[in-house]
């Protein structure tokens, strides 16, 4: 939402997060509990697909290095924000699992034991 070409979406996600961010400070434990919310798939935008009353709205890691300032200054300018993000890796448990087994295989076929059986 924060991408959004359109300025009253930007300020709907700018109000969410504000209000995340001070939700995060009144609750001090750090910890948030994820809930799958319910999708309306007759919603006619993006933005309809989660009833957002019935939702409690977390920030995403990705966001918290953006200040208050900046995302406030999101809302006023018509320009197409541009948003930059820190890397993070991308594996999983299941491709660490992946990863695991081919270097297993790979020393089987490729150990100094494996070439004395070739011979």
């Amino acid at each position: 939402m924060l991408h959004d070409s359109r300025k009253h979406i930007r300020e709907l996600a700018v109000r969410h997060i504000l209000g995340a961010r001070e939700k995060k400070t009144n609750n001090s434990d750090g910890l948030s509990l994820f809930k799958l919310p319910k999708l309306d798939f007759e919603a006619a935008d993006y933005i309809d697909l989660i009833d957002w009353s019935n939702y409690v709205v977390t920030e995403l890691p990705l966001i918290i290095h953006i200040k208050e300032k900046d995302l406030k200054d999101m809302c006023t300018t018509e320009q197409f924000p541009v948003l930059t993000f820190e890397e993070f890796q991308c594996r999983t448990q299941s491709v660490e699992r992946c990863v695991k087994l081919i270097s297993e295989a790979a020393m089987k076929v490729c150990g100094e034991t494996s070439q004395k059986l070739i011979y």
